[in-house]
């Protein structure tokens, strides 16, 4: 692997610093699946198998030997495809990573690796962004693993994995959100946004499902547990039909994350009534409205939060402030890539 000069490494940290000063947001929490999950507490952990002094040397030191196969970085929680604490090099980790992808696709041929900075928490410390760039036989196809990696005194932690594959895309920000979300249908869109702390932290911040061209302000089918709507309740095809310009938007917001693959009825009926609130708006996102007249009432007997209009308009605000971040957080720039010689 052809050697990454420190200067290189320390030339990006300092644009970043620079661009980045007035970047908002210092924050304190996991894509189709992104593959990552809360990670609450990093354990800093102690470096005693190195014998160079590495505790000694400069983030961008010790970043560039990591680029270079000199060092090793521990795995942290729940990073798919790696085993926790084991150490593993740059080569290791791009052999351990794999695609969740249909059975008959098969992408698992290196084609480039990436490598940038980000500075989680906006305290001048900056952490490691790695892209892994895969495809299969014929190149015809592609997919991206991303993994943030962050110094502890010498010693590297992998943080958090996040992919891009087929209708899904993540982007890594400068300020350390990650977001990961795409397509579900012609009428549905997700999202997610996780935001690294200055100590490692990964924080879930919320996820936005999106419903557009709702000829009603009624919740589909789907949004909420079976268990309330029964089979006869309106889909997304039925409510989104030929309702051109006027139509509406449904934002079904999740405040902490969920398995959707595991969940019973039961359970997510339970989880909603924690962590899931709803806002309907217009199709430019301007104007809010209350939930139809003919399934207020219901809702709110049921416990299915519909925000009310006074709040709607700085709802995911407050939920952004409780990490430390302001509105402008996630419209900070995507990582600057750079391709990696080996």
């Amino acid at each position: 692997m052809k050697r990454i000069k420190v200067l290189l490494i320390a030339g990006l940290i300092m644009a970043l610093l620079i661009t980045g000063c007035g970047l908002s947001g210092n924050k304190s929490d996991n894509a189709g699946n992104n593959n990552v999950e809360d990670n609450k507490e990093q354990d800093n952990g102690d470096n005693n198998d190195e014998s160079d002094n590495s505790a000694e040397k400069g983030s961008e030191e010790i970043y560039a030997a990591f680029l270079n196969g000199e060092k090793s970085a521990i795995a942290g929680d729940n990073v798919n495809g790696l085993t926790k604490d084991k150490e593993y090099t740059i080569d290791d980790m791009s052999a351990s990573f794999n695609i969740e992808a249909e059975w008959y696709v098969v992408i698992n041929k290196l084609d480039k690796i990436q490598y940038g900075i980000i500075d989680a928490g906006n305290d001048g410390e900056p952490e490691l962004a790695v892209k892994f760039v895969y495809t299969n036989e014929d190149k015809t196809d592609f997919a991206e693993v991303m993994v943030i990696l962050k110094n502890y005194s010498g010693t590297i932690k992998a943080l958090l994995r996040t992919d891009t594959y087929y209708r899904t895309a993540s982007t890594i920000l400068t300020n350390g959100i990650v977001t990961y979300g795409g397509s579900n249908s012609a009428f549905e869109h997700s999202m997610e946004y996780r935001a690294i702390d200055k100590d490692g932290n990964v924080n879930y911040v919320c996820g936005i499902d999106s419903v557009y061209g709702l000829s009603k302000c009624i919740i589909p089918a789907g949004y909420f547990s079976t268990m309330l709507s029964g089979s006869d309740y309106p889909t997304v095809p039925e409510l989104c039909v030929d309702s051109g310009d006027n139509g509406y938007i449904m934002q079904m917001i999740r405040t902490e994350p969920y398995d959707y693959a595991n969940y019973t009825d039961e359970d997510f009926y339970e989880y909603g009534k924690k962590s899931l609130y709803y806002i309907f708006s217009d199709n430019q996102g301007e104007v809010f409205y209350e939930a139809d007249s003919d399934y207020a009432d219901y809702y709110k007997n049921k416990e299915i939060h519909v925000v009310p209009v006074a709040d709607a308009p700085t709802f995911l605000e407050g939920i952004f402030a409780k990490y430390g971040l302001d509105a402008s957080s996630a419209q900070a720039p995507e990582v600057a890539w750079k391709d990696l010689e080996y």
